[in-house]
């Protein structure tokens, strides 16, 4: 066969001549062939090829298609001769029949990609080969067009693309020999490129941030040097004025003299997992009120302080801050408020510490910071005033003006401890030190203060057992009628005596009670000794009754069914509910409790007395006096001591008087040691008082002896 002469259109598959060429052909086909040998070497080449052959003309008409481009198309081969491409009336057959003219015109062969739908609806896509060929004289006068059906192919390639899509990933290939770099079209869109983008090196290094180039570069170098094969690197380009963060794992190939051949590798978009890995990050050691550090981020700053302090010898100081009555502010404006005062709280602690000081949350309204630039324990309390000064003032909460100030305890390492922990505890028992000793101070942490903690837990521990072993009493303290100087009630009042210690101030048990919950037990074994007390006394028929004051815990009200378990007690030592006044404090009733209210009036109902036990020491919101069933007022033992000698005491206890007069309240004055103050209490028209001036408080069995000495006023 001579290759640039026209080769004749064949006949059909069954041997049949095409119509009207069978001369032509046949003459053709004598120029075109050798022999007959050629000739059906040919035919049996492409009648039997997989790939599809057809020839067309200069005007792009088809003069010849294979068996295999008739199959393809779907198509009688006998149909397919004499008519152009466009005249399928397929879009994409117009463009396909353009680069067969061009080829024509040009004489230059192309590779041709040629998809369309065919007429079972399926996508099919040919990768052709456009071949120019010539006569005798060196002009084009045809172009064959051999072409591979890729549509399997394309269809993998497009199900990659998908996947790559869906888990944002890409590929790429980097030939170092020809220089060539080749990206995938799921990773041209990963950069907002187009899917035929050839970047150099160079312009993919112009993406990467700044931060990560150096870094990336040394990775590379590095695994060149070494003849590494793998290699995985994460850094952040610079896409549309967003930054992504990428993830590439790379196979690296060298010829047999270590040159470098190809790299192959993938890259993931981790943007949304790194966006992900911050939240949880955030989330498991910020504080999401406050976004301070959490306690679990503190305790990893203090043990990098720690390490930090160990090579430098400086030390490093740990301050534990409580707000002051946050509880009172939380409930009396709601926990809107409470989140408020805790946030600018959180704003001015940041913007005390600097450098590699550090200020969290702990939780509740207590907050630490990690300081690591003081040297000596006046440094300590200077810098703890500047912390208190810092938060304490006036702050605006919700249009309210509410003053807040904090109790703050200091711990050192390595002068009082070395561990995190015991620094964190140290610190902590400071600052209960602190408000202890009135709150809005500050404490530096001493080894007595541990063996104070220590000997309030193994009273914790006896405590424990102390109703069980019997040793826990009552004594009732008389109170007087001023009028008339008789006995009309009595406060009973719980006290320990100790087997080991003697007698346990209840200044000093009480409050361990509440915090271990131990106050609801005795809270109700002491009222049902009061009623028992009370029942007795009363029933021998004294005129008149005695009233016999039992203190409530806010515990109570919180663990247990209080008005039930009076009510049992009542009925169990037959005690009239006139003759038991339950004393109470001014934060029960600021916390504004339904359960609260329900249970006071209950109590009131059955004829029960309510008072407020220390009137006027609390955060006194006097909307509650006309809210609750109160009956009694108790003015607090500290403005009856100053009474002779503070005008403002003295104006205080008389306003206290005049208000309880207009809210027809009756009034108790605690803590009436002299004849003096009796006196006073008297011309301003207060009903009663108690106070060792009549009479300590004493045991059940001496109560009726020491009651005989006020039967009537002298």
């Amino acid at each position: 066969m001579k290759m640039n002469e026209e080769l004749p259109p064949l006949s059909l598959h069954d041997g049949t001549p095409c119509a009207e060429q069978t001369a032509p052909c046949a003459r053709l086909v004598r120029e075109a062939f050798e022999s007959a040998a050629d000739f059906r070497a040919f035919r049996a080449l492409a009648e039997n090829t997989p790939d599809t052959i057809a020839r067309y003309d200069c005007q792009a008409q088809r003069t010849y298609a294979n068996p295999a481009f008739a199959r393809m198309v779907g198509v009688p081969a006998a149909d397919l001769l004499g008519s152009k491409p466009s005249q399928s009336g397929i879009p994409q057959m117009l463009a396909y029949e353009a680069a067969l003219l061009d080829v024509a015109r040009s004489g230059q062969p192309t590779e041709y990609e040629l998809s369309w739908t065919g007429a079972g609806g399926h996508l099919i896509t040919s990768q052709i080969r456009l071949v120019p060929e010539c006569g005798a004289d060196g002009r084009v006068i045809s172009v064959l067009a051999v072409g591979r059906d890729i549509s399997e192919f394309k269809a993998t390639e497009r199900r990659l693309e998908q996947a790559e899509a869906m888990a944002r990933l890409g590929h790429w290939q980097l030939d170092y020999r020809p220089g060539s770099l080749r990206l995938s079209a799921q990773l041209c869109r990963m950069l907002d490129k187009p899917r035929d983008w050839a970047p150099t090196q160079s312009d993919l290094l112009s993406m990467l941030a700044l931060k990560d180039r150096r870094r990336v570069l040394e990775c590379l170098w590095q695994a060149r040097s070494e003849r590494s094969t793998s290699l995985t690197l994460e850094y952040c380009v610079s896409v549309g004025g967003q930054s992504l963060h990428l993830h590439s794992d790379m196979n690296i190939e060298y010829d047999a003299d270590g040159r470098l051949l190809q790299a192959l590798g993938t890259v993931q978009d981790v943007s949304e997992l790194k966006a992900y890995q911050r939240r949880l990050h955030t989330l498991a050691f910020y504080d999401a009120l406050t976004e301070l550090p959490n306690r679990e981020l503190f305790r990893e700053r203090l043990q990098q302080a720690l390490a930090e302090s160990g090579r430098s010898g400086r030390q490093v100081v740990v301050a534990v801050l409580d707000l002051d009555n946050f509880k009172v502010v939380n409930d009396t404006f709601g926990h809107g408020a409470g989140d408020e005062l805790l946030r600018e709280t959180a704003r001015r602690l940041r913007r005390f510490v600097c450098g590699n000081d550090s200020v969290a949350r702990l939780g509740g309204d207590e907050f630490a910071l990690i300081l690591t630039k003081l040297t000596n324990a006046m440094d300590l309390e200077d810098v703890g005033k500047r912390i208190l000064q810092a938060i304490t003032g006036i702050y605006r909460i919700q249009d309210r003006e509410v003053f807040v100030s904090g109790s703050l305890g200091i711990s050192r390492s390595p002068t009082d401890a070395h561990t995190i922990s015991e620094l964190l505890q140290y610190a902590d028992s400071a600052m209960y030190h602190a408000k202890a000793h009135g709150r809005n101070n500050v404490q530096l942490y001493s080894p007595r203060l541990t063996q104070q903690a220590t000997e309030r837990q193994t009273l914790a521990a006896s405590l424990r057992h102390a109703l069980h072993n019997g040793e826990l009493a009552l004594h009732y303290q008389p109170q007087i009628d001023l009028a008339s100087g008789r006995v009309i009630g009595a406060e009973a009042l719980l006290r320990w005596n100790h087997p080991e210690q003697g007698q346990v101030p209840p200044d000093t048990f009480i409050p361990i009670a509440e915090e271990t919950g131990l106050i609801v037990s005795i809270g109700e074994w002491v009222l049902n000794e009061a009623c028992r007390f009370a029942a007795a006394w009363n029933r021998e028929g004294r005129c008149p009754s005695l009233k016999i004051a039992v203190n409530l815990s806010p515990r109570q009200f919180q663990m247990n069914d209080l008005f039930a378990s009076v009510q049992a007690i009542l009925q169990q030592t037959r005690c009239e509910p006139g003759w038991l006044a339950l004393e109470i404090t001014e934060g029960l009733l600021l916390e504004n409790s339904s359960v609260v209210r329900e249970t006071l009036e209950q109590l009131s109902a059955m004829g029960i007395s309510i008072a407020i036990d220390d009137f006027g020491t609390g955060y006194s919101a006097l909307g509650y006096l006309s809210r609750f069933p109160i009956e009694t007022l108790k003015i607090d033992r500290s403005f009856i001591h100053d009474i002779e000698h503070n005008r403002d005491s003295a104006e205080l206890v008389k306003a206290i008087i005049s208000m309880a007069h207009s809210l027809r309240l009756s009034l108790i004055a605690e803590g009436v040691e002299e004849v003096s103050q009796q006196v006073f209490l008297q011309r301003y028209g207060c009903h009663s008082a108690q106070g060792w001036l009549y009479g300590k408080a004493v045991s059940q069995e001496d109560f009726g002896q020491l009651s005989l000495f006020h039967a009537a006023w002298p």
